[in-house]
């Protein structure tokens, strides 16, 4: 499975490699999760930018979460290769830096539209936000686990607490996510288990205003 592999190689590469040089930021005094901007930038997932600075209060956009998952889940270099020949929203170019990394993203649910059309690629994400594209990249399935509809945000939260995404994050649910912040969140991804569903048969069942989803199982850890 490739998202499996891709998962277990850069893990490999953060763990194992001991001639990974961590990067060096201009700014590396205000950075306090030094450790997880440090293996994002070196595993290509997270990068510094071109003044040598690392930004670690800039709050990430979607189009940059997008980015980093595709970059988790493909590896660096193959990441970079995704494109769309056609405009995948009204608001993003087939021919803008994102294109691809968004095209990616929806295609394996771990990001959507707004609805009307757009995506949004220059609005910011919340930690909750952040953390369900986590969450689903690790294989949790945004309906089953209730990350969609009323009360998401406290579903997410309670989720990534379990599966250890949290770690080393003392911001709240509903802050603006900054990239160090993403980062650390993103390498404890990178640590946890993914996970499969025991069973693959849902039910939908819909009542006045509400929708649930029966069924599917719970979610277990993948085995490789």
């Amino acid at each position: 499975m490739k998202k499996v592999l891709s998962f277990v190689l850069v893990l490999a590469m953060i763990l194992g490699s001991v001639s990974m040089v961590f990067a060096d930021f201009t700014d590396d005094s205000a950075i306090t999760n030094k450790e997880a901007a440090a293996v994002l930038a070196a595993a290509g997932i997270l990068e510094g930018y071109t003044d040598g600075s690392f930004k670690p209060a800039q709050t990430l956009t979607r189009a940059e979460g997008a980015a980093i998952a595709a970059r988790m889940l493909l590896g660096k270099s193959d990441a970079a290769k995704l494109s769309t020949v056609v405009n995948p929203f009204n608001d993003v170019k087939a021919t803008d830096w994102c294109a691809g990394y968004i095209a990616y993203c929806v295609s394996q649910g771990i990001l959507a539209g707004y609805g009307d059309g757009n995506f949004g690629p220059n609005d910011e994400l919340t930690v909750a936000a952040f953390g369900k594209m986590m969450l689903t990249a690790l294989g949790y399935k945004a309906d089953q686990e209730g990350f969609v509809g009323a009360g998401w945000e406290s579903n997410v939260g309670s989720m990534m607490v379990k599966a250890g995404l949290t770690d080393g994050v003392t911001t709240t649910n509903n802050s603006g996510c900054s990239r160090e912040v993403a980062a650390q969140v993103a390498l404890n991804t990178l640590k946890a288990d993914l996970v499969k569903y025991s069973s693959s048969s849902t039910t939908t069942v819909t009542a006045g205003n509400a929708t649930v989803v029966v069924g599917g199982g719970d979610a277990i850890k993948e085995t490789y």
